[in-house]
């Protein structure tokens, strides 16, 4: 039973992104009442310099794999494993650093977790935890974490990172080309990035992409392929690409665009819930566009905004053209049985 506990341990913490190694936790046949004898091996080859032993030992101490728990051993052992060139527990110390345990009495540590990150980067021997580390890294210079911001040692990072495989990385390097920032503005490169990281599924540069085949810039316009960019996007869940794809939408397919205005608006864009807006506002349904432009403006949208107060004030206007001309058909009924009485 406590091997089955260690053992989901060890999945949960590979779902979170600790690597796993795959020789001691994977291996079924390690999971027996000789595993003892396991821990006791792996301790063994640690102090003869086996630095992989060293880095599964310590990963045994952190799930608690056929060993009792100890994030202090495991910490200990990773950090020797790491010293001696073993990139998988510097990534595993970094994520440790990075999160904390106050269960364990481990402080979160953004300083230490950028030192092991920056070794993995520089050193690492696996592509997917390099690509990683290095995001971090950018991310940091980026944001000026424990350090100054330098947007270009951010852009060359994110690089990097891209090239090792990491889609959100390509996004970025597609904003930086989008936008001249750590590298000079080139709106066709940007767009190569933005297609090679929807690819890699950042849904979020699918969109972008999108909005580069629908005006085109940086890319051919291409109607056809700003739908598709736009669909892969809203479907993968970012509700301002359902709106885009709605106003793509809107003169082909009415009831399509409505209905990704309503669910682009349910996600918080504010762009559909003005859009949606519209619709109702020119169906006559004053109230409920006013209801949605209000999200809408709740939601920092200077558009929303001037929607409802433009509709505000119309509605006013006409409540008190209204007003007027009743008053001016009384006033003209009043004047006819006026006259009518002096004859």
């Amino acid at each position: 039973m406590k091997s089955l506990i260690a053992f989901l341990i060890a999945i949960i913490l590979a779902v979170a992104g600790f690597v796993v190694y795959k020789s001691f936790v994977l291996d079924k046949k390690s999971i027996t009442k000789k595993s003892l004898t396991h821990i006791e091996l792996l301790d063994k080859n640690c102090k003869s310099g086996n630095m992989n032993a060293c880095g599964e030992l310590a990963f045994a101490y952190h799930t608690g794999a056929n060993v009792e728990p100890s994030l202090s051993k495991a910490i200990e052992f990773y950090e020797r494993a790491c010293l001696g060139g073993d990139s998988k527990s510097c990534f595993n110390l970094a994520m440790v650093y990075e999160a904390g345990d106050t269960k364990s009495n481990v402080e979160k540590n953004i300083s230490k977790a950028l030192t092991y990150y920056k070794e993995v980067c520089d050193l690492g021997d696996d592509n997917a935890t390099k690509s990683i580390a290095c995001y971090k890294v950018g991310s940091a210079y980026e944001e000026g974490i424990e350090s100054q911001r330098d947007e270009h040692k951010a852009f060359e990072l994110y690089l990097k990172s891209c090239n090792l495989g990491a889609a959100n990385a390509c996004e970025k390097i597609g904003n930086s080309y989008l936008n001249g920032v750590g590298t000079i503005q080139d709106l066709n490169t940007s767009a190569r990035y933005f297609e090679r990281a929807c690819e890699g599924g950042a849904i979020i540069a699918c969109n972008n992409a999108g909005l580069m085949a629908q005006s085109g810039t940086g890319l051919p316009k291409n109607l056809l392929q700003a739908y598709s960019y736009f669909n892969i996007s809203c479907n993968g869940g970012y509700g301002l690409a359902c709106s885009n794809l709605g106003v793509l939408l809107t003169s082909s397919s009415k009831e399509i665009a409505n209905e990704l205005f309503i669910n682009s608006c349910n996600a918080n864009i504010a762009s559909g819930c003005n859009n949606i807006g519209l619709v109702a506002q020119n169906a006559g349904e004053y109230k409920a566009a006013l209801e949605i432009y209000q999200k809408s403006c709740s939601l920092n949208n200077d558009l929303g905004c001037a929607l409802q107060k433009n509709l505000t004030n119309a509605l006013q206007n006409a409540i008190n053209e209204q007003a007027a001309q009743e008053q001016r058909e009384q006033q003209a009924q009043s004047e006819v049985k006026e006259k009518k009485s002096k004859k």
